[in-house]
Parts: structure tokens; sequence; C-alpha cells
């Protein structure tokens, strides 16, 4: 649940190559102590909304977005007494294809899970009881606000979203405390079981997650902190980057380790340069780099192989007396490539005051960032929370930040006897205010390529479907798209949907591997985008991650179809549960993809963590670009209730999806 920071920015950068600005911010009143906050939609219209965790006012805030930038009066839910929600993820902990509200209670053996009813609105908290206390949410002036505490995915496969945490039992005597990493098992119902743990005798302050080595399996990846005294008593800190390799059961093997300076509390997956791989991305404080003085803030870049390996792309030290507080990951300039923009406390040592600075990063769409340029943020001002998204639906990404006087914040948390009472120090924060800045950088034309099954950013393979995501500055009419290959070669692609932000195509037959320019045509500017065509670029349709298609049943030489989701009472699609049969009967998987066909090796397939045999993998015949995959469902899944279905095709892993086995 890596929650990104943001910034408020009051002026355009100057001198910058790909200038990001803002409009001037609107205010909203807030409860008291907002100290979290997530963006995402809970009531399906396809506009952004906000949940806050208002820690001071025991209330968790949804404000529901209009589409324009603005947003309705907030709800508020309350929050058990003696929790103070400082961590918050949005996804479906129930498996009824609609968002729920998880809020992790910092310092605290305790998380709650709000189920979302799929119109905005949620229910009474499930909550389930930890072993330990969460390592979770703001760490005020020591960390910054960078959301640490764990991570959400479905480690063991059974198609139920867990948790990876990292919770400790001693956090008065942090940093000497050993802060652990817990495997806990999601039930399906918003409870989780019992906790697991994954680590023994670390101090791990820092998780994400992720498929790093394309096996289909989440991975995690961690941050150490060690403390020792050297000859003069002074703290000497060291720290490393761990990945553990995930074997789709719950558990882990150790994975390669990486000596680490950046950040300490702050880590990220997201694939930074469009490849198709996951990366790691860091910024905020290095407690590695403490020197007797205020310690650096470092952002720091790791892109992944795809086989579990990192290796530095970027790294650079933000400047002095700026306290790395949170970072955010987005389409700020229009370039198309992901910018960073960082939120610093602006620090004088032995003063209360802590100001607020910026800096932005434009990104060069390979895994690094153009130099920093760095600004003034509202004099006097904390922000403990913050979100970065497209609050508007331009296509450009926005910022909103919770902001509190910064005397009233220091006070309040320095008073609060360190990271042990720190929750409760959060319970007696002010009221703040929620401030919108919609983003005003000059749109370009440009737009971003994906695999039309999964969504997938990376390479895409010859007589496949891709999808384009682009601003149009005109109506859609007319439109077509044009492919240059690595030869020189332009093809027309065959157009299958075009709207204002919206066009399928696909990739013309003959288009040869490598560096291609893909153009949309008809429009009155010249649009294009760079885009590498691959053999194969494998992904599978899905529904919110559903399998779609259908099922074949083998009886007593009777073949017998049916389907793979059916809608309920609500319209809302749902899996159909696929009876495996028994003896002699054969029950076959139908899929749809597309980027498969030209695969040089068999196809593979697991259901859950079953190999599970490819009767047939190639072109559908019927639709154009359009490939078809036969799976035979072991009888020996039984039983196994949601499992999720992944292909590997020449060494590349699919996006997973989901189906029923009763």
């Amino acid at each position: 649940m890596n929650r990104f920071g943001i910034v408020l920015l009051f002026c355009a950068p100057l001198g910058f190559s790909q200038q990001i600005s803002f409009q001037p911010p609107i205010a909203l009143p807030t409860m008291n102590g907002p100290v979290a906050m997530i963006s995402a939609d809970f009531n399906g219209d396809g506009t952004a909304d906000l949940a806050i965790s208002d820690a001071g006012s025991h209330v968790i805030s949804i404000s529901l977005g209009n589409g324009d930038g603005t947003f309705q009066t907030a709800a508020t839910y309350p929050v058990p007494s003696g929790c103070a929600a400082a961590s918050l993820a949005a996804a479906d902990f129930n498996n009824d294809h609609k968002l729920d509200l998880l809020a992790i209670c910092q310092f605290t053996p305790q998380l709650l899970v709000y189920l979302g009813h799929g119109d905005g609105t949620f229910g009474t908290p499930v909550s389930t009881q930890l072993p330990l206390a969460a390592f979770a949410g703001t760490l005020f002036l020591e960390a910054g606000s960078a959301g640490v505490g764990g991570t959400v995915a479905d480690f063991n496969g059974d198609g139920k979203l867990d948790l990876v945490l990292l919770l400790s039992n001693d956090l008065a005597a942090f940093p000497a405390s050993i802060i652990n990493i817990f495997f806990v098992p999601g039930n399906g119902d918003g409870s989780f079981g019992q906790a697991v743990q994954v680590q023994r005798g670390i101090a791990a302050v820092a998780l994400a997650s992720g498929d790093f080595n394309g096996d289909g399996k989440p991975d995690l990846a961690y941050l150490t902190l060690t403390d020792s005294k050297d000859s003069e008593d002074d703290d000497v800190i060291s720290q490393s980057l761990n990945i553990d390799l995930g074997n789709g059961d719950g558990t882990f093997r150790s994975g390669p380790t990486y000596p680490w300076t950046g950040a300490s509390f702050a880590l990220t997956t997201v694939d930074v340069n469009g490849d198709g791989l996951l990366d790691l991305v860091s910024g905020g404080t290095s407690l590695s780099s403490l020197n007797g003085n205020a310690p650096s803030s470092i952002v720091t870049v790791m892109l992944g192989d795809g086989k579990g390996n990192f290796t530095q792309s970027f790294k650079s030290t933000d400047p002095a007396d700026d306290l790395g507080l949170s970072f955010c990951l987005g389409n700020f300039s229009g370039s198309g490539h992901l910018d960073l923009i960082e939120i610093f406390g602006e620090i004088t040592l032995h003063s209360i005051s802590v100001g607020l600075g910026i800096g932005t990063r434009a990104g060069n769409g390979d895994g690094t960032f153009q130099s920093i340029q760095t600004f003034q943020g509202p004099a006097d001002n904390f922000a403990l929370a913050s979100v970065c998204a497209d609050l508007n639906g331009d296509g450009l990404t926005d910022l909103a930040y919770a902001g509190m006087i910064s005397e009233e914040v220091v006070g309040v948390l320095t008073n609060s006897g360190g990271f042990g009472g720190l929750a409760g120090g959060l319970a007696e924060l002010p009221a703040g205010e929620l401030y919108l800045q919609l983003n005003s950088t000059p749109q370009k034309l440009t737009f971003s390529n994906v695999n039309a099954a999964s969504f997938a950013k990376g390479p895409l393979a010859t007589n496949s479907i891709a999808t384009a995501f682009w601003i149009s500055p005109e109506k859609p009419s007319g439109i077509g798209v044009n492919v240059t290959d690595a030869a020189g070669a332009t093809r027309p692609a065959q157009i299958f949907y075009v709207s204002s932000k919206q066009i399928n195509y696909g990739v013309p037959n003959g288009t040869v591997t490598g560096p291609a320019t893909i153009t949309i045509t008809g429009t009155q500017d010249t649009i294009t985008a760079q885009q590498v065509i691959a053999a194969v670029a494998p992904g599978v349709f899905n529904a919110g991650g559903l399998a779609v298609g259908s099922t074949l049943t083998v009886h007593n030489g009777t073949q017998t179809p049916g389907n793979l989701v059916e809608p309920d009472a609500s319209g809302t699609l749902q899996p159909v549960p696929i009876n495996v049969g028994t003896g002699s009967d054969q029950v076959f998987l139908i899929l749809y993809g597309t980027g498969i066909r030209n695969h040089a090796q068999p196809v593979t397939a697991t259901i859950g963590a079953t190999a599970a045999p490819v009767a047939f993998a190639a072109a559908q015949g019927t639709f154009v670009d359009e490939d078809q995959i036969n799976v035979l469902v072991p009888q020996s899944l039984r039983g196994a209730v949601r499992v999720n279905v992944v292909l590997t095709v020449d060494g590349q892993t699919t996006n997973p999806v989901t189906i029923l086995i009763e």
C-alpha cells in the first residue's frame, strides 16, 4: 500500500525544458488531524475521489469527485477509539468487485477494512487484530509522510488479497528495535487470518511488492536499517535493499541484496522507463547520510530486468536543509513520461518552524530525471497527507494535500515522546485545510501505447491489438494510425475503435521487431510516439481482473460450452463456478488475448500454483489480431475456489486473470 506523497506548487518552474505549472490552489476545510489520504474511484463513475483519515476527529472522510476538480461534501465514517488510522489503501478485499478501504492503525496491533458498497459509501469496519504493533503511516520529521507500513497483493494464489506488513514489539526503542516482515492472509471477507513472520532478526523499514521475476507471483522489495556506534559513540546507520522472491503460497525465498544509501523509509514499484518491467523508485530522507547534522534527502531509481535483478539508473541528492517528506510520480509535464515531484520540510535546526519546499524533476522516459527545480511553498505550513491524481479528467496529474500550521504540528508531535507515543500525538493534531491544485501545463500532442488486453506498457507484438491513450485536440473522426518500423517501412494500422481519449488499433502484419514510430494521422498537427516492437508481448483480456471467455466440458464424447462470467442482478459481472468433472471428463478454459501467436516455444500455463496443459495457443481465426488459448483445467484443483491463471509465452508472463473453481 505504498502511498505516494505530493506537493503544492504556487509558481511555475523557470528555465525548465519540460515546464510544469499549476492553477492557484483552492482551499477546503478538513477535520482535525488529516494524516493520511488516498485517491481512488469509490463510486465507479470514472472520476477520482478522495479518502482522508482525520486522526484528530477519529473519522475517515470520503469526498466524491465531480470530474471537474471539485468535490461533493464529505461523508464521514467513525474510526474506533484507540486507532490512529495513519495509512490507507483501496482494494477489493471481499471479492465483490467493489473498492474497499483499508486503514492501518499506527503503532497499534489493529487494522480495519471498510467494505465498499460500490456507490461511494462504506459499511461498518471489519477489524483484525495483529500480533504486534504496525510500523505504518507518517513518521513525521524522522522519516516524512512516506506512508510506510506494508503492501497488498494475492501472495498465496488463492484469489483473495493478502497483506505483507511491518510489525514491531518495541517501537519506543527505534531505531534499535527490530521491525519484522509478516505475511497476513486475507479471508476474502474483509478480515485477515493469522500473521506469519517472513523474516526474522532484521529491521525492515520500507516495503513494496510486485512481480519482479516474471513468474506471475508477487515478490517483495524492502529496505533494512542497522544502527551501531563508532569509536566516538556517534550513530552509524547502514541500509540495504533486499529482494525476496515469492513462491506463490505466501512464503518467500531470498533474492539479490544491494548496498543502499538512498531514502530510508520510502520505496515504491512502478515501470518508470516504459519497458513493461517493474522498477523501484525511492525518495526522501536518508538516515545513512547522517553526519552530525541534518540528513540528506536522496532520489534513487533502480531499473528491473524482469528476472528479479535491479540496476541503479539514477541517483541525486536534494538541496541541503530540505528534508524529503514525500514524493509522487505522474504525468505532470504532459510529455507521456513519468515526472517526479517532491515535497520538503525546510528545516532550520533548533527552530520549531518548518516551511514547505517543492522540487520538480521532469522525466526523460528512460529511468532518469532532469535537474531538480526547487520553489518555496506556503509559508509556515506542513503537509502530513497528500496524493496525486487526475482530478479533472484532462489527462494530466493534479495535486492535493492536507496542510496545517507547522508550529502546531511540530509542537504536538515533538511532545508525543518519540515513536512510542506518536499515535497518540496524531489524535491531538488540529484542523487543517485540503488544498486542490489543478495542472495548467500546456498539453503536448503525445500519447502512450499499451497492450489492449492487459493495458501493460512496454513492447507491442506484430499482429497484436494495441490501445493508444491520447487527448484528442479535435473531433476524432477521420483518425488513423501509421506504424513505421525499424526497417523504415510505414504501414497503416487497422482501426478498431476511436474516441477523444482512446484508439484501438492492430500492429500491422510485416512490422519488423525493434524500435518503431507510431503516428496518429488525420489531425492538424503531427502526433507521434516511440514504441518497441517485439515478437511476443502477451496479454489476456479480462473484466476487472476476471477471466473472460468460455469453458468447454467434454463428457462421454459430448462437448458442452459454458461462460466464465455472467452479470448478477445489478449487472455486475461475476465468475461462473467451474466444475472440473471426474474420471475421463475434460474441462478447457477458452481464453482470449493478444501478442501471443508468434511464440517460438510452447506456451505454458499455471492455475494457482498448479501447472496446466495448454492445448492451443494461436490466432483466434475470426477476429483480427486476437489470439485464443485453450487450457486444460486439472481435476486436482477441485475446491480451489478463486485462483489466478497466468500464461508464460517465450519467458514472458501475462497479466493474471481470475477464475472460480468449485
